[in-house]
Parts: C-alpha cells; structure tokens; sequence
C-alpha cells in the first residue's frame, strides 16, 4: 500500500466514525427525569418505585443526578433510604446507580 492510499483509508476511517457519533446533544431536566425514572423501574421494579418514591432531577457539571427518596412515613413498616441515578448530561448514559437506607 502507497502512503497515499493509507492516508485517505485513514481520513476516510476519521470522517465515517464522526458522522455516527449522538447528535441528540445535551439532555434537560425532563428527559433526565424520564430516563432515571426508567432505570429505576429497571432496577427495583414499576410497584417499587411508585407506590414509595418521590423523583427528582439536579444537574451537577456534567452529569445529572436523578434521585429518589422514600415519602414519609404513614404507615408501618418503614423501609427507609432511598437511590441515586447518574446520568451523563451529554447523551443520557447511566453512569452509575446506588441505593442507600
């Protein structure tokens, strides 16, 4: 192979990988919520999440950070705690899920 033919295979390589990168662009609050609230369905099932939580979203730097926490209690037994969804602000990823009591 000539040289030339190596550089165009490579700028070639550069311009096709570039054009399937996410051109969805940063999520919002909404979409945070959306997307957090899924992977907590995912994670601890739809009567979970429900029936015991209440969900919010807050950006911080790059990430946002969609929380859920137990309502006060009513009744008992309380479980208590609550988990934490971190999404990349860029595209939506889940970067990480915690629970804690």
């Amino acid at each position: 192979m000539t040289i030339r033919l190596k550089l165009f295979l490579l700028l070639l390589s550069v311009a096709l990988g570039a054009q399937t990168a996410d051109k969805r662009g940063p999520i919002n609050e909404q979409t945070a919520l959306a997307l957090g609230e899924k992977q907590l369905v995912r994670t601890f099932g739809r009567r979970s999440i429900d029936s015991n939580h209440v969900v919010s979203a807050r950006l911080d730097g790059d990430n946002w950070i969609v929380s859920s926490v137990d309502r006060p209690c009513v009744s008992r037994p309380c479980t208590g705690g609550g988990v934490v969804v971190k999404l990349r602000a860029r595209d939506g990823r889940v970067m990480k899920v915690e629970g804690f009591k």
